[in-house]
């Protein structure tokens, strides 16, 4: 009997004829030539820290501290929170750093400081700060600020007190090319200046004669970035969301002095249809082995995920936040992600609420998590007729509930499957994949007609541990 996997694709592409796929809420594994996929954890709400929506977040010293509209609080492992003080904006992305006393935080308009031993929070007024940074970074002792508008970084005179003068003189401007400074993040020692098409690389130099770095030149690299807010440090490199001279929307990894493309043809494409990707941000999440950089775009309502432990075409996969309303399962719900206590902790962008990720739990907050996956097309080389007698579908079985009352007490799949390249569906009747203790459970359907090119797709709801390990047909 033939073999046939999965999800292999995170998406259609540019046409149909070429696929169709899409593999949506899960995380894959590779075993051998099969393809193993899980469904994405889920989350629950852990309490409300403030009102209003999530603006951002950082970990120090095992405390997290978050803005939430115009509050800042501390949150600890336990969930509970502390009021610290109010900033001057409400809305907006919020940048962070820590340099082990202080925290500082820049809104797109103010500066703040918060000194975590003494529970000290301020709000700069010095006429020498930028008056409108928008990110900012820490390495060697100091913090650095960007001013968006002139390409200029400048940051505090004394090294580890940010809550010190900040003079006007203390800056400098990314030399290489006259683009706007769109971001900064510090990694592996340097400092990038990502700029709207060119980024570059500064280091450590306590002798400079403005700021304590100066430029690499031999690392200049012909990539700014799309979206201000999707810088990230990932797996040992920087992530972002790119452009050039050319043209943008290409996710790629700065390590060291290399650049490396991390999107596909077919995510690009996918990317390429949306409005507005200035708008786009990153987490990062690592489960269980797996490195995941989360890619939201806002305006399209789209989150995209990047497993970095998966071979070269297996990296992306879209997830989509939980509803039981089926034309509202857009982006996943988090403005925020922070690794808390070895806990994966996120914020809504909506609200306070503070969600726990637990692959012990099936829905996102007591919703409906929606899943599918698509085969390749099924067909000979010579896309020749053939016969579909029977699918069967590996799934882990007997994981259904011990309530009767419950859904997924008796948890069911949906197949469907189209011969015209995706253009059309013939949906079949569902199949259960196992009640509890049904563990040799068989799920396959039959006379399923004949075709030239067959595609398959899987889909469902239950509130059950969800594995599909392939399929055959004959």
């Amino acid at each position: 009997m033939p073999k046939v996997n999965f999800g292999t694709k995170p998406t259609r592409a540019r046409s149909k004829r070429s696929s169709a796929g899409g593999c949506v809420n899960f995380i894959r594994e590779v075993d051998g030539d099969s393809i193993v996929l899980y469904r994405r954890p889920g989350f629950s709400s852990q309490g409300t820290v403030g009102s209003g929506v999530g603006r951002g977040a950082i970990v120090a010293a095992g405390t997290a501290y978050i803005v939430n509209a115009n509050e800042f609080y501390s949150m600890d492992a336990s969930y509970n929170e502390t009021f610290i003080g109010n900033l001057q904006t409400r809305s907006g992305n919020v940048s962070m750093s820590f340099d082990g006393t202080f925290i500082v935080i820049v809104d797109g308009q103010d500066l703040y400081t918060y000194n975590t031993e003494h529970a000290v929070f301020t709000r700069h007024n010095d006429p020498d700060i930028f008056t409108n940074p928008t990110h900012v970074t820490f390495s060697d002792g100091f913090h650095f600020i960007n001013d968006p508008e002139t390409g200029q970084i400048m940051t505090h005179a004394s090294s580890y007190r940010p809550d010190g003068d900040w003079d006007a003189l203390d800056f400098a401007t990314a030399e290489f090319n006259p683009d706007q400074l769109k971001a900064i993040i510090a990694t592996h020692s340097n400092v990038l200046l990502i700029g709207e098409t060119t980024t570059e690389p500064w280091e450590y130099d306590p002798n400079s004669s403005a700021l304590p770095l100066r430029p690499i030149r031999a690392g200049y690299m012909e990539y700014g970035t799309a979206a201000p807010y999707s810088p990230i440090k990932f797996d040992n490199g920087v992530a972002w969301l790119a452009r050039d001279a050319n043209g943008q929307g290409v996710m790629i990894r700065s390590n060291g002095m290399n650049v490396q493309r991390l999107s596909d043809s077919y995510v690009e494409a996918e990317w390429a249809n949306y409005s507005d990707v200035s708008d786009a941000f990153c987490q990062v999440w690592w489960l269980e082995g797996h490195p995941l950089l989360m890619v939201t775009f806002p305006t399209a309502d789209k989150t995209w995920v990047y497993d970095s432990s998966l071979p070269d075409g297996l990296h992306w996969s879209e997830w989509q936040r939980g509803d039981d309303n089926p034309n509202l399962r857009g982006r996943m719900r988090f403005a925020w992600s922070i690794n808390l206590n070895g806990k994966t902790v996120c914020g809504d962008y909506e609200s306070g609420d503070v969600y726990e990720i637990d692959w012990d739990v099936k829905t996102d907050n007591g919703t409906q998590m929606h899943w599918s996956c698509r085969t390749d097309e099924l067909k000979t080389q010579d896309e020749e007729w053939v016969a579909h007698r029977q699918l069967t579908v590996y799934m882990e079985g007997g994981v259904g509930k011990t309530d009767s009352d419950d859904q997924g007490f008796d948890p069911i799949v949906w197949m469907r499957y189209s011969d015209d390249h995706g253009e059309n569906w013939v949906e079949r009747e569902a199949r259960s994949y196992g009640k509890k203790g049904e563990y040799n459970k068989r799920v396959f359907w039959h006379q399923l007609g004949a075709s030239r090119h067959r595609i398959y797709e899987l889909y469902g709801t239950e509130p059950v541990t969800t594995v599909v390990a392939g399929g055959s047909f004959l």
